[in-house]
């Protein structure tokens, strides 16, 4: 039991729209004789380090955590990695005690992740005081565990493990300017939040069975929610793949110093960082790897035996967490040994948790334990974020962030924290009086970046003070042009033998091979040290000086890349044709799949060299012969894809199989997305081709890049797809039926509804087929479809998408149509109310465009004619059950005799399109105005 003094008040934390619900917990408290402490902090880590809120957490002897259905409406601040980071705040400085209390029948499935394995308080609408009672209790009881206790330490492995921890959480915080001599910048300052998603369906789906939510999140809190799995973490050049790892091992150090404290460590705890590519060179472990780069930082170097004695029992025990970097930089005659390398790894690491970083083209997954997720571009808020973190000023953000919006090549461009970081110092470097003009083509900008860094323009302080450190020539006396093309011959040789890091004998015969940089080598004390001094681009990995890295790969490929391109015409075909050994290439083996992805950045670069479309498709032309991977990466990666190559390259002349085939051969998520937004975009394509790709990136849920182009609702009509494709409908209590049907109050859980019937267009996506009587226009509602047909479409669908979908029940699809309204129509009473929302015998003679009409007061639209859609209850399910029954969708639906049809169509009268009209025929019916839409439900309802 606690002492005496132990602290009495019980912190109530809570969602800013739940005050009038954490009042009546404060008095329930007060009324049992507690003592609250009542503040809105809507769980922010920033917040929670406030004074104010520090002072009730310190004085705390438990928090209650106040959840309800604000955590899981799809409107609140909830983001799971910034709930997790409060939750730590509140354990280190509340007592250590946390209860979630679940409000209302709120599922224990909404717990934040930091509260998983929490056991939580149910508390019921009217149990504000037996809540409140049990808190009482529990306030003094030191007892109480709110999780597995940590798995204590062994003595002898605190110490070395402290010096480790201490060195990971300092010195992975340490930044390398990208500009030679700037200002030192720390990574927790710099860093914003990545989200991840899983790559495929199965995974998705995988996830989900094991409770763990599949949708866009951080790669921290799914650990934090299944430790002791294996994770692959994806994604392009500069998508802050080891960025992420280096910010998660220093977070987890932190973590785990403050629980060495308590004398135990949960799982995950014992960050282990090791570059592949290093795992390569030495024919080693990740384990040795790593502590050779501690004692080469650390200012006292730990005893090697006890520090490897001590991370191989965080190993066993499952409290390490393994960080394997950059599986896309091992050397291809290396790939299958250290594939071979990485299984053996996560097989021998028991509980512990295993993550390898990749490009993704050119990868295939180490074996099937792997989960892979895909990292997802930053988005608008988060692209303005880390332009302030570089120290940009606000009226200077706010020209960057206007010229990306007007420009949407730019605008995904920057959705890449390398590429945006680029831009950042463009605009840093223009001066103030000047505007900042930043470039369309993603190879312009990175070659105008390599411009200043090798010109010395980004730091001329440093250029000009060379002498004292590199003997008796500077880098600036030497001629920038020969300067630049010496070091893309360096950057050429150096890709052909891997990706780095090199030795700095190693580094120096490379420097020796090229003929600009072999003149400077005698004339200077270290050509490395000028390099990573004068311009940047080499960075040295150890206190040494002994092992060097590229500053960045994408710049070490951009001036290979310059290498090849001038050799002349010839060049870049001679160089596939030695990449191929003279032979048409096709990739069989990891090593031979590694070496196109190791040359797919450079043709990429080679393509976008090129000044126009007809320039790029004779040098795709030119390579394909030879190495049609390496020709097909680099037309997908050109800034401005030309529509019509697309066709050829595809082999498709019709749009839906261009489309269609477009979402088969391009496997990676974000590049597909990107596509069919460029085609989406494009004014001068057939309006056809841009529904259909409208449609696909429906399929893909992917409609956060949609929005910006159907904003507009001439636009929105024209493609057929809303701006807000999935409508929120919320939870309530309604009357359902009318004068002409049994009425019954009904009682509806949250969900989300198609805001439109599924059109042909997203049926033929998804499908392939397009059944429709009516199909001269990919806009119309899908019709001649059974009720059979609308169950395995969403079926198709949520093996796309990350949650399910299904077709509605009756009181689903009645209680959206009204949108709280009582009339016979969500418009009102009489015909001419219909006549101005819906499609019907009156004023139609066949199915019609959607949003061609308003929508009702929920965003949804052509609820009232047009098609009758398809429920998935039978016509006397549920239609008279209690009051607060839960309309649930079937378990495994049956192909019964007969099927609910819902809202009229195209041919009905005004009494057959009322909101509570309701029509039955059997499943397998298909009639030409018959069709249906979706109902998607969140993995938390």
């Amino acid at each position: 039991m606690a002492g005496t003094d132990a602290p009495q008040t019980i912190f109530i934390a809570h969602d800013r729209r739940d005050a009038a619900l954490a009042r009546a917990l404060a008095e329930a408290i007060t009324a049992v004789g507690g003592t609250p402490w009542l503040d809105a902090i809507d769980l922010q880590p920033g917040d929670v380090r406030a004074d104010g809120i520090l002072e009730g957490l310190r004085g705390a002897g438990l928090v209650a955590v106040l959840i309800t259905r604000s955590w899981t409406d799809g409107k609140g601040w909830y983001a799971p990695e910034q709930v997790d980071r409060a939750i730590d705040h509140m354990r280190r400085f509340g007592g250590g005690r946390v209860v979630p209390l679940l409000y209302g029948g709120v599922s224990d499935d909404a717990l934040p992740y930091g509260l998983f394995r929490v056991q939580p308080l149910p508390v019921p609408p009217d149990g504000w005081r037996d809540a409140a009672a049990t808190l009482a209790r529990l306030v003094g009881q030191r007892e109480v565990v709110i999780e597995a206790a940590p798995n204590a330490v062994p003595p002898e492995h605190i110490e070395p493990l402290r010096r480790w921890l201490t060195d990971i959480a300092s010195r992975f915080d340490d930044v390398p300017s990208l500009l030679p001599g700037g200002p030192a910048r720390r990574l927790s300052t710099l860093y914003v939040r990545l989200d991840q998603r899983a790559i495929d369906a199965a995974e998705r789906h995988r996830l989900s069975q094991e409770r763990i939510a599949s949708g866009a999140q951080t790669l921290d809190a799914l650990i934090r929610r299944a430790p002791g799995k294996r994770w692959t973490l994806q994604g392009d050049p500069g998508a802050g793949k080891t960025t992420y790892l280096r910010h998660l091992a220093m977070d987890r150090a932190e973590e785990a110093l403050t629980e060495l404290d308590a004398g135990g460590l949960g799982p995950a705890r014992i960050p282990i960082f090791a570059p592949l590519a290093v795992l390569d060179l030495d024919d080693t472990r990740p384990i040795d790897v790593a502590v050779a780069d501690h004692r080469a930082h650390a200012a006292l170097p730990a005893d090697k035996d006890a520090l490897m004695a001590a991370l191989s029992w965080a190993v066993a025990a499952g409290r390490a967490l393994l960080l394997l970097d950059g599986f896309d930089e091992i050397r291809p005659a290396s790939v299958e040994a250290v594939r071979q390398r990485i299984v053996s790894v996560a097989g021998a690491s028991g509980d512990s948790t295993v993550v390898v970083s990749s490009r993704r083209f050119g990868y295939e997954r180490p074996n099937d334990a792997f989960i892979e997720l895909e990292l997802l571009p930053l988005d608008r808020a988060r692209k303005a974020t880390l332009l302030k973190h570089w120290g940009m000023p606000a009226a200077r953000i706010a020209e960057v962030m206007a010229q990306l919006a007007a420009r949407p090549a730019l605008e995904d461009m920057a959705g890449n924290p390398f590429v945006l970081t680029l831009m950042a110092l463009l605009a840093l470097e223009t001066p103030t009086d000047q505007r900042v003009s930043l470039p369309t083509r993603r190879v312009a900008l990175y070659q105008r970046v390599l411009d200043l860094l090798i010109a010395g323009r980004l730091n001329a302080q440093a250029i000009g003070s060379a002498a004292g450190r590199t003997g008796r020539v500077q880098l600036a006396d030497v001629d920038t042009a020969i300067l630049r093309e010496g070091l893309a011959e360096l950057a050429l040789s150096l890709l052909q033998d891997h990706a780095g890091p090199w030795r700095r004998d190693e580094l120096e015969a490379h420097q020796s091979r090229v003929r600009p940089l072999a003149k400077l080598m005698g004339r200077v004390e270290c050509l490395s040290d000028a390099l990573a001094a004068d311009t940047g681009l080499l960075v040295a990995m150890d206190g040494a000086r002994q092992t060097w890295r590229w500053r960045h790969r994408s710049l070490l490929e951009c001036l290979a890349a310059e290498a090849i391109d001038g050799r002349g015409p010839k060049g870049p075909q001679s160089f596939a044709v030695r990449l191929a050994g003279g032979r048409w290439y096709k990739p069989w083996t990891w090593g031979e799949k590694a070496e196109v992805g190791r040359w797919a950045e450079v043709y990429c670069h080679l393509a976008g060299m090129r000044q126009s479309a007809e320039a790029a498709v004779a040098f795709l032309d030119a390579i394909r012969p030879h190495h049609p991977e390496l020709a097909v990466r680099a037309l997908l990666g050109l800034d401005e894809l030309p529509i019509d190559r697309l066709f050829i390259e595809l082999g498709e002349s019709e749009p839906l199989a261009v489309v269609r085939r477009l979402v088969t051969v391009v496997d990676i998520r974000d590049e597909r997305v990107r596509i069919l937004l460029r085609i989406v975009r494009d004014d001068g394509a057939a309006d056809a081709l841009r529904q259909l790709a409208a449609a696909a990136l429906l399929a893909e849920d992917a409609v956060h890049g949609l929005k910006t182009v159907v904003a507009d609702p001439a636009m929105a009509r024209r493609l057929g797809v809303p701006a807000e494709p999935w409508v929120r409908v919320p939870a309530g209590e309604f009357m359902m039926g009318d004068c002409q049907e049994p009425q019954r109050r009904h009682w509806v859980r949250g969900f989300e509804m198609g805001a439109t019937p599924v059109t042909q267009a997203l049926y033929a996506i998804v499908t392939g087929e397009n059944p429709s009587h009516y199909d001269v226009d990919w806009r119309r509602p899908v019709e001649t479809v059974s009720w059979g047909d609308a169950v395995h479409f969403c079926e198709a669908l949520a093996a796309v998408q990350e949650r399910d979908v299904r077709l509605p029940t009756e009181a689903e699809w009645e209680y959206a149509c009204r949108a709280g309204t009582v009339t016979g129509f969500w418009s009102g009473d009489y015909e001419s109310a219909l006549d101005a929302v819906g499609w019907y015998h009156r004023n139609s003679h066949c199915t019609q465009n959607v949003l061609l009409k308003p929508a009702n007061p929920w965003g949804i639209y052509d609820l009232h004619g047009n098609v009758w859609e398809w429920c998935l209850d039978s016509p006397d399910r549920h239609w008279l059950s209690p009051v607060g029954a839960l309309q649930a969708p079937l378990v495994n639906p049956t192909f019964g005799p007969e099927r609910v049809l819902r809202g009229g169509s195209w041919y009905s009268p005004p009494h057959g399109c009322r909101s509570a009209s309701r029509n039955g025929r059997p499943a397998k019916y298909k009639g030409h105005a018959v069709g249906f839409r979706l109902v998607r439900v969140s993995a938390l309802e």
